[in-house]
């Protein structure tokens, strides 16, 4: 049936077929050359395969567990403008509820409930120990919009340092009205829609090098 089953490179057997036409030397190659095509081919569908039977697992976590949370649940952020990230995090599991729930250690600023279902978490995937930052506390104080009332936004005034480079990088950002100790790091993924911020941070960065 066509469309079923379909024939392949090597199903057809082309270097035979070839072969009276082909010099000794070049039906080595075409036949070095399709071995290798059908060694990625089968790889490409291993690796098709694993993502989809990763993907397919149920998530489980234990208490402990660090996760992250996608960000719909919590207040807005607006780090800079047409900016928010889909997750946020990463936070601690403290206890399982049920099957497919599980209650997070939030911070005090965030407000409202604390449980979320299994599809809202996303798992942390630490880097090795010499690449990670040392996390530091963060204590949000209130924010304020342009009336004087208080408001659920943080906006961030500059990055202080950065772990790593390309998608991998961290960023230490010193948050609008809070102090730089109190500054958090920030993967690169968070900062992708703020290129004016990341722009003058590499400003300051080649000024910074010796000449």
């Amino acid at each position: 049936m066509v469309g079923e089953n379909p024939l392949t490179a090597a199903d057809l057997d082309i270097i035979g077929a070839l072969a009276l036409t082909l010099t000794p030397p070049m039906t080595k190659l075409f036949r070095q050359l399709c071995d290798r095509a059908q060694s990625h081919i089968l790889k490409a569908k291993w690796r098709q395969k694993y993502y989809a039977d990763t993907h397919r697992r149920a998530v489980e976590y234990k208490v402990g567990d660090k996760v992250w949370l996608s960000s719909k649940h919590l207040p807005a952020l607006n780090h800079c403008a047409k900016f928010e990230p889909k997750y946020r995090g990463p936070f601690t599991v403290t206890e399982r509820i049920g099957m497919v729930a599980y209650r997070l250690a939030l911070p005090p600023t965030y407000e409202g409930h604390n449980v979320f279902h299994v599809s809202q978490l996303v798992p942390h995937l630490p880097r090795a120990p010499a690449l990670v930052p040392n996390e530091a506390p963060v204590g949000w104080p209130p924010t304020r919009d342009e009336a004087g009332n208080p408001a659920d936004q943080y906006l961030v005034d500059y990055i202080l340092d950065q772990n790593g480079t390309g998608e991998e990088a961290y960023y230490l950002v010193k948050w609008r009205g809070v102090p730089e100790e109190k500054a958090t790091w920030e993967p690169a993924h968070h900062l992708a829609g703020c290129p004016a911020l990341l722009r003058a941070w590499r400003r300051r960065q080649r000024k910074r090098r010796p000449s």
